[in-house]
């Protein structure tokens, strides 16, 4: 018999037997997943899985909430839409919690209370987990701006994949800082938060001069924008900012509140 799933793949094309198997991994590309098996390759045919979109997540909430005989209000879904980033993960996470507290509190109806307070304990979970260093990189130390380039690149406009430049992660970080910051005077955090020693945060990709780059677990770019804003690192118009749409009407805090908005010395590190 095959001693691996490899070889199970093989017996199954050569024996001609008619099944259908469904392997699930994470990779950028089928040549990543089935590495050191290239044989596989034409056995195989690729379903790659996009992030969802937020008409999906929407349809996707309001179904649910029927069945319960439950409903959200608009501010409150928008945060949960604009939060995830188009990771299932959050979406029904956080509304499900949503729904708990809403039910706590005798309500049929979700507020943005309900959904903060599902923020609050996502957060908190994923903090005692596997996020720990992605929290003790936020919290940073005394004359440096890795707290910042973190949090900038959480809000960076990144593609399908989850990639972004050094030139849209430079708009959030200026914002922040409250200067003008220009790719150059932070590439080398970049860098470095993309080696071992910074724990592989990010993944880089490309050529020196055009580097892209995106975070290696895609479930860090929403906690690191919902633990900002829980601690008050970033007002919510800035967490829920996304291109081409302007949502600051359902944002409850007032626009340009940053925390770390006070000017730095020209020198930081």
């Amino acid at each position: 018999m095959p001693s691996s799933p490899a070889d199970t793949i093989k017996y199954l094309s050569d024996y001609n037997i008619n099944c259908t198997v469904i392997i699930v991994g994470v990779a950028e590309s089928l040549g990543d997943l089935v590495r050191n098996h290239e044989s596989l390759r034409r056995l195989l045919t690729c379903i790659p899985l996009r992030r969802m979109r937020d008409d999906e997540f929407s349809e996707l909430i309001e179904s649910r909430l029927d069945r319960a005989s439950l409903e959200i209000e608009g501010p409150a879904k928008l945060k949960i839409l604009r939060l995830s980033r188009g990771l299932p993960f959050y979406v029904h996470t956080i509304a499900k919690l949503g729904c708990l507290a809403a039910a706590r509190s005798a309500s049929r109806r979700i507020g943005v209370a309900q959904v903060n307070a599902a923020i609050e304990q996502v957060t908190d979970e994923l903090r005692q987990t596997f996020c720990d260093g992605v929290t003790n990189m936020l919290a940073g130390s005394r004359g440096s701006i890795f707290p910042e380039v973190v949090l900038a690149s959480a809000l960076a406009d990144a593609d399908d994949d989850g990639y972004f430049s050094a030139e849209s992660v430079a708009a959030p970080l200026s914002r922040m800082l409250r200067r003008q910051m220009k790719p150059a005077s932070f590439q080398r955090h970049l860098a470095d938060l993309a080696s071992d020693e910074r724990g592989r945060l990010l993944v880089r990709r490309g050529q020196p001069g055009s580097h892209r780059f995106r975070f290696r677990d895609a479930l860090t770019q929403p906690y690191v924008l919902m633990d900002s804003l829980c601690r008050g690192l970033i007002d919510e118009a800035e967490a829920l900012r996304r291109p081409g749409i302007d949502i600051t009407a359902h944002a409850t805090a007032p626009e340009g509140d940053w925390t770390y908005g006070s000017a730095r010395p020209a020198n930081m590190v």
